[in-house]
């Protein structure tokens, strides 16, 4: 058996670029849809700012998704990287 490879932390704002690419949706149109800031969600998709439940929320309305899975994406990048520091 292999040495133990820790999972990979894999921000929220990368699933969101990706979502935004293929919804061919620029930042500043979802920020219109949504009333989040323009530069909030760059930060969110930069790596810079989590998604929080109000987002979530905001999230799964334009783009048709749970906000359970937006809230899972955070809730499991916070856990991978505390795991990754002990």
């Amino acid at each position: 058996m292999g040495p133990y490879k820790s999972p990979i932390a894999i921000h929220p704002g990368e699933t969101l670029k990706d979502i935004l690419e293929s919804a061919n949706m620029t930042p500043e149109e979802l920020s219109c849809r949504t009333g989040i800031p323009v530069y909030t969600i760059m930060e969110i998709v930069e790596g810079n700012n989590s998604v929080s439940t109000d987002f979530a929320d905001k999230f799964s309305i334009v783009f048709g998704m749970s906000e359970n899975f937006w809230n899972n994406l955070q809730n499991n990048y916070e856990k991978i990287k505390v795991r990754k520091i002990y």
